[in-house]
């Protein structure tokens, strides 16, 4: 069977850019009622980038629908660092390290699940109660020997 790529060059495509209210109109017709995927023929732009349009502007109306997306351009990045004094630091390791901790703990308690072992409870019997105990390693009764005991007379 033939991959549906082989033979085929890989191109990258430029992303395409669409007037504010070109995508505020599709949805507003999303809202209203259309079918995702008939107006995706119609408009020409992918459901999944509709749909995306649509939550964009009922979460935050217009303002949502003329966001950038991708990398930010040089300098308009988060803010610069701002230098930390030893208690900042201080708590920076320790939520570092409770970070770690939960991950690890998440990370134990899916492998015990995923080996559908549990952890037993207070109330959970231990290994020594759940079994008689064993006579191969109990000390030995004094043997009673056929022997008649020597009597003093």
């Amino acid at each position: 069977m033939e991959h549906p790529m082989e033979g085929k060059k890989h191109t990258a495509v430029k992303a395409r850019t669409f007037p504010l209210a070109f995508k505020e109109a599709a949805a507003r017709r999303l809202l209203s009622g259309a079918s995702g995927t008939a107006l995706s023929r119609e408009l020409g732009v992918r459901r999944s980038v509709l749909y995306r349009w649509r939550d964009a502007f009922r979460a935050e109306g217009v303002g949502g629908l003329s966001r950038q997306r991708g990398r930010p351009a040089p300098g308009h990045g988060p803010p610069p660092k701002i230098p930390l004094d030893g208690r900042d630091r201080r708590i920076a390791d320790l939520e570092r390290l409770l970070g770690k901790q939960t991950a690890e703990l998440d990370f134990f308690t899916r492998a015990f699940r995923a080996l559908n072992l549990a952890i037993p409870g207070p109330d959970a019997p231990t290994a020594s109660t759940s079994t008689r105990p064993s006579s191969r390693f109990a000390p030995k009764a004094p043997s009673v020997s056929n022997t008649p005991a020597s009597s003093e007379e």
